[in-house]
């Protein structure tokens, strides 16, 4: 019996322990990202690599690519809203990414 209040004590600390590293192992929230994007440099999208653009909102690998074909194939880009000629850079991609992105 003196050892049913030891099992339990145990039981819980294993519990908390498990549970504190459940939550450090969760992802960041979008507000955490966007956060640690703000204190990035802006990307010029001139000069730009594909990995650069990839840090952005919905930017995977196909849209980082078409953003920098397009660029190799019409020259430097002369606005941000140059970017809306890409296939696949909608209105809302490009307001997600404004404050990060320069000429």
């Amino acid at each position: 019996m003196k050892k049913l209040p030891l099992l339990f004590a145990s039981l819980a600390l294993t519990a908390l322990s498990y549970s504190a590293m459940i939550q450090a192992a969760e992802p960041p929230t979008y507000e955490q990202n966007q956060q640690t994007k703000i204190q990035l440099q802006q990307i010029n999208i001139n000069q730009a690599k594909a990995k650069d653009f990839i840090q952005l909102r919905g930017i995977g690998e196909k849209k980082a690519q078409a953003i920098i074909q397009y660029r190799k194939l019409n020259g430097a880009y002369n606005s941000l809203n140059d970017l809306l000629k890409v296939k696949g850079i909608g209105k809302k991609i490009l307001l997600d990414n404004k404050a990060l992105l320069t000429i």
